[in-house]
């Protein structure tokens, strides 16, 4: 069996992650009970589904900034 490489990684911060539009999408579904969507390939996306399961419910205001809560757990 052989051994696969290490996908290739980049830097992210948390803040660029939180004010994506897949981030906020996969959030909203998980708030309003929608399934996951296995189409939506998009990291943000998933970051935020499993965000909005962990969550207390208004941890991410909706004009882009972070909260308090949020910032304190930075990468």
């Amino acid at each position: 069996m052989s051994v696969r490489k290490q996908a290739r990684t980049r830097p992210v911060s948390t803040r660029s992650i939180v004010a994506s539009q897949e981030f906020a999408r996969g959030l909203e579904e998980v708030r309003a009970g929608r399934r996951f969507n296995p189409d939506n390939g998009d990291w943000n996306y998933e970051r935020g589904r499993a965000f909005g399961f962990i969550a207390p419910p208004r941890e991410v205001q909706n004009d882009d900034r972070i909260s308090p809560t949020v910032q304190g757990h930075r990468n």
